[in-house]
């Protein structure tokens, strides 16, 4: 079940002929409206080591950094009869080493993405001049922080306590409801 809805688990696999690194994982569908719940996928691990230069776009010649294992997770909620993206959460384990040193060190890097209220009412494309490509290093990009950007949704900030920052959105939900 996820969700409290029963779901067929649709695993799938890289053909082992096939040499360049592709996905291994589960999909789950919905087995009433045959909808896709979520997905839970990883990088085969036979063949992570090839994809090192997809995650590693600038390296330092001082470290050599191998990718140990890639892996996704996806969930959907239905909201108004329509399935919207929910959760998303990577994990990417790498190990790395100063050159000349024996030893590998691990590294741990997740994101995470919640929607708790997607709405499809009055979207806009971006403007070109506000978006960046996919491989662009934020470190190297230049742009303007936007304070007041984030002022109307509930985020968490990575250098915010979680339990401070569920506080405060509790809050927000308390006072909407209130006023109703």
């Amino acid at each position: 079940t996820i969700d409290n809805k029963s779901a067929y688990q649709v695993y799938f696999a890289q053909n082992s002929s096939t040499n360049y690194p592709l996905f291994t994982g589960v999909i789950y569908i919905d087995m009433e409206s045959l909808s896709i719940l979520g997905a839970d996928f990883e990088v085969t691990p036979k063949h992570i080591a090839k994809v090192t230069s997809n995650y590693l776009h600038k390296r330092s010649w001082m470290y050599r950094i191998k990718p140990i294992q890639i892996k996704y997770s996806v969930r959907y909620k239905e909201f108004n009869h329509k399935y919207y993206i929910s959760h998303v959460r990577g994990d990417l384990d790498f190990r790395y080493r100063k050159r000349r040193n024996l030893f590998y060190n691990p590294f741990h890097l997740f994101f995470e993405l919640m929607v708790s209220q997607p709405s499809s009412e009055n979207v806009e494309k971006f403007n070109p001049k506000e978006t960046t490509t996919t491989n662009s290093i934020f470190f190297d990009t230049s742009y303007e922080y936007d304070q007041e950007f984030w002022s109307g949704f509930n985020y968490i900030s990575p250098e915010q306590s979680v339990f401070d920052a569920l506080n405060q959105i509790n809050a927000k939900i308390e006072k909407i409801t209130h006023k109703e």
